[in-house]
């Protein structure tokens, strides 16, 4: 339902406005991914300002794609009775429309077009969803590895073999994509599944699809069919082997013992330099069904495929899972055994037990959570980060994410900083087996980081810039900050401290944060150039603007290595130690370089270039270095103006952290929105790395973006006190803001006007 203006109307009304998408007017209705604004943001802004009470101006929306509306004339209204039609019009394609979250709790699609697939993890394992009726995506290793080709080949991340490449036959013939209408995907964050439904002529279908948190290794598809008719049900699982994995060898057996009969489908193969053996399997599961399902080995496409066959009558229900599991050699010694294990397991628990277990892991998981009232919109957008942030985490598995999370091989699935400094502050608030999971990552590498020290010629721990299962450094060679960008030894010991300060695990520190600690402290008074005037300087580094290479002194780098001592020397006393003296001099004697006006320089000879993002701000947050208001003000307005409005997407959160800190809700909010909204990607909203990007999912942006919530608009901060609220400042389109699960006493904090 829709209106057009003449082209009369169009040319002679100064108020009209031709199909809306600038930032400015978003700033008024929220858009989504597609730049769309939802029913009840349009209705609920009609009367946002005062202006409209006297001048109205409706915004007449046309239905799109299923959920969402789309502007198409922005027309002054004189009569009252126009202003009555239009709300009433408004509230027409409102009920019309299928909002895309009405609860703050699931993101849908209902187009096919334009797609980047959600991710399901579970901290170890990811799928993909996908446009494609039943199938994934790819599905993803955490902490699995081999090496590119070529003689400068790093670390790339492995994917596993596919095993839930499901495909449905009805009466002999495939049911494909233009088959279906009525298709609709749906992520359901709070139990972290996604839920795709459609109909064909023969049935309506719906089917589950879930990487399981109670069972790391493994993902499984539940599918559902309501028949129109009676007809000859068939399913295919052809596991399929993508290059570069090589070497594949398929089996098929029964497991038959006492009353039980389990199929079993496997397949194992070598990835590309045979560094690891990767094996899966999986089997359809029919228990508890009133159908008796034949289920079987079958051939698709020449190659072993496990099959189900079944004759459905109209209108009963009939449902079936395909669950699998992904073992390699990282962990175990014979993965092809213990990947079936875990797949008999799971058929003779049953499925819906497993699937019990896994909402109540989720459910657990939800008691850490962000909620906002008088904003739905941001509500599921803060939640949708959120939910990343735990899909890519495990609690005691001794991994970390990657920026990409498990959504993609993106930069080799390698660690960098954005676990310690964007991803871990929310994690280490809201769960800290998450966050130690992340610092065992690191500790487990500690012996490479001091080997790599001593080459350099350096003392403590160096770690490395891009870190892979090795620990050793993985950035390409080609690439100047595998060798210079060393903030990250300091941004780590940053990380450890805190966890202490939120932990209180004096033990902890004692074993295992103080080593590291007192190491990258060692390093950085190594590392440091002592001047002729007594100061110290860090030369020839790469900081967290990568746009300016072999600088000195960069504001960040010399940041990290000022807070890093200080935390070395904190460290010391709790643990009963006595802290070097080199430690606290150059602690107070770092140098950092200004212009004539205050304004800090990003590097000593920074003169006002295009930064990749703002090293300097992160001084005042989250380095806690620079203070004053009138300091952090000026330098936030600077450095504002000169980052790559296509830079990466927590470039803008700290901006909004200041702005919340200064108590300007009204810019923080804005540059809030900034952080994100220009990186979502359709349908689902999953953010890329930079602005306008196709390459989700961006797990360091998430972690800005709930940063500016939870440390700017929430007021949180980390302290030797634990987590205190300092700087709360709640933006004016949300009533309330409440935080809880915070910390290990799971405290709640609430922001409300």
């Amino acid at each position: 339902m829709f209106f057009r203006t003449s082209p009369k109307v169009r040319k002679n009304n100064p108020f009209f406005i031709p199909h809306i998408r600038s930032p400015e007017f978003s700033k008024r209705l929220p858009c989504n991914a597609h730049g769309n604004i939802s029913a009840q943001s349009a209705f609920a802004n009609v009367f946002a300002s005062p202006t409209t009470r006297f001048r109205l101006s409706i915004v007449f929306l046309q239905y799109f794609n299923g959920n969402t509306f789309k502007p198409v004339v922005h027309y002054n209204i004189k009569y009252m009775r126009n202003i009555l039609l239009s709300l009433f019009l408004l509230l027409v394609c409102a009920f019309k429309a299928d909002c895309q979250s009405l609860d703050g709790w699931t993101l849908s699609t209902r187009s096919r077009d334009n797609y980047a697939g959600i991710s399901l993890a579970n901290g170890r394992i990811g799928i993909v969803t996908s446009n494609h009726l039943f199938g994934v995506k790819h599905i993803l290793l955490n902490g699995v590895y081999d090496r590119q080709n070529g003689f400068s080949g790093v670390s790339n991340a492995v994917f596993a073999p596919n095993f839930l490449n499901l495909t449905i036959h009805v009466d002999g013939r495939e049911v494909k994509d233009n088959d279906a209408t009525n298709w609709k995907q749906t992520l359901d964050m709070r139990n972290a599944q996604a839920v795709t439904q459609f109909d064909t002529p023969d049935a309506h279908f719906r089917y589950t699809q879930q990487a399981l948190r109670n069972a790391p290794f493994m993902a499984m598809t539940v599918v559902e069919i309501t028949p129109n008719r009676d007809f000859e049900l068939e399913a295919i699982n052809q596991t399929v082997v993508s290059s570069p994995n090589k070497d594949a060898e398929y089996n098929f057996q029964r497991i038959t013992d006492g009353p039980e009969s389990i199929p079993l489908y496997s397949v194992r193969c070598n990835t590309r330099h045979n560094l690891h053996q990767v094996a899966v399997c999986s089997s359809f599961i029919t228990r508890g069904q009133k159908h008796s399902a034949t289920v079987g080995e079958t051939q698709s496409n020449g190659t072993c495929a496990l099959g189900l066959k079944t004759r459905l009558k109209t209108g009963e229900t009939y449902s079936f899972a395909l669950a699998g599991a992904a073992c390699t050699t990282r962990d175990f010694k014979n993965p092809a055994n213990e990947s079936a294990r875990l797949v008999i397991n799971i058929s003779c628990q049953g499925v819906k037990r497993y699937m019990e277990e896994h909402v109540k892991e989720w459910a657990r998981l939800w008691q850490s959570d962000i909620q906002i009232e008088g904003d739905v919109q941001s509500q599921t957008d803060v939640r949708s980060c959120l939910y990343h942030l735990y899909s890519f985490v495990g609690e005691d598995n001794r991994l970390s994410p990657s920026p990409m999370g498990l959504s993609s091989d993106g930069y080799n699935r390698h660690v960098f900083w954005d676990t310690e400094i964007w991803m871990y502050p929310p994690l280490l608030m809201l769960n800290q087996q998450m966050a130690k999971s992340c610092m065992d990552y690191r500790i487990d590498r500690i012996p490479q980081a001091q080997n790599r020290a001593r080459m350099y010629g350096y003392r403590g721990v160096m770690f490395p810039w891009e870190s892979d299962d090795s620990g050793e450094e993985a950035c390409p060679v080609w690439a100047l900050t595998g060798t210079l960008e060393q903030h990250i030894t300091a941004d780590i010991a940053i990380a450890a401290w805190n966890y202490y300060c939120v932990t209180k695990d004096r033990e902890w520190l004692r074993t295992s944060g103080y080593p590291l600690i007192s190491q990258a402290a060692d390093f950085v008074a190594s590392r440091m150039h002592k001047n002729s005037d007594g100061s110290y300087s860090f030369l020839n580094v790469v900081g967290a603007d990568e746009y300016a290479c072999n600088v000195d002194d960069n504001a960040y780098t010399n940041g990290t290595a000022q807070v890093c001592l200080k935390y070395a020397r904190q460290a010391a006393r709790a643990v009963g130690e006595k802290p070097r003296k080199q430690w606290e001099e150059i602690e107070n004697n770092i140098r950092y370089h200004y212009f004539a006006d205050g304004v800090m320089r990003e590097h000593a000879t920074y003169n006002g270039q295009t930064i990749k993002q703002g090293d300097v701000v992160l001084l005042a947050y989250p380095l806690g270095i620079m203070t004053d208001a009138a300091e952090i003000r000026k330098n936030l307005d600077y450095y504002d103006r000169v980052m790559d409005s296509k830079g990466p997407a927590m470039g803008s959160s700290i901006l909004s952290i200041l702005c919340s800190q200064l108590g300007d809700s009204e810019k923080a909010f804005r540059l809030w929105q900034r952080s994100y909204i220009p990186h979502k990607c359709p349908p689902f909203g999953v953010l890329s790395e930079g602005a306008g990007g196709n390459n989700p999912y961006f797990a360091t942006g998430a972690g800005g973006m709930l940063q500016a919530v939870l440390c700017g608009f929430g007021g949180l901060r980390i302290t030797e006190r634990g987590i205190v609220q300092k700087f709360p400042c709640l933006p004016k389109q949300w009533t309330r803001l409440t935080i809880t699960g915070v910390g290990p006493d799971h405290k709640t904090f609430v922001v409300k006007r």
